[in-house]
């Protein structure tokens, strides 16, 4: 068996694991997932988890003290968030640390995605 340590500072705080570690795809396939979220968040579909879970994970755990996370998303924050200023409080997202970063903005109904830059084919 292997056992490592993991060295994302946010997973070690949360007892060595979460599930926060990126989103790894294109931004017209995260926006399919994104928007699949959404509508079971605003209970305008039943065929994948239902209003409850994704409420829930999208509710601010108090896991650690005065955090704005979720379960494998983060909220806005008052101050300093990557969300910006526009984005409501009521807003989930994912900052793409190694990947693509999203904010869902749940009371204005709105998607934000940041696909991970690519570089350019070669020509030649």
């Amino acid at each position: 068996m292997l056992q490592g340590e993991v060295h994302d500072d946010n997973a070690w705080t949360l007892g060595g694991y979460s599930g926060h570690a990126g989103l790894f795809s294109t931004a017209e396939e995260i926006h399919v997932i994104a928007n699949m979220l959404r509508e079971h968040y605003l209970g305008k579909r039943k065929d994948f988890s239902g209003r409850r879970p994704v409420r829930e994970f999208f509710r601010r755990q108090d896991i650690v003290k005065g955090s704005d996370w979720a379960l494998g998303w983060d909220t806005r924050a008052l101050e300093g968030s990557s969300a910006g200023k526009y984005f409501s409080r009521d807003s989930v997202g994912h900052t793409g640390f190694t990947g693509t970063s999203i904010w869902m903005d749940l009371e204005k109904d709105v998607i934000a995605i940041l696909p991970l830059e690519q570089s350019a084919p070669q020509k030649g």
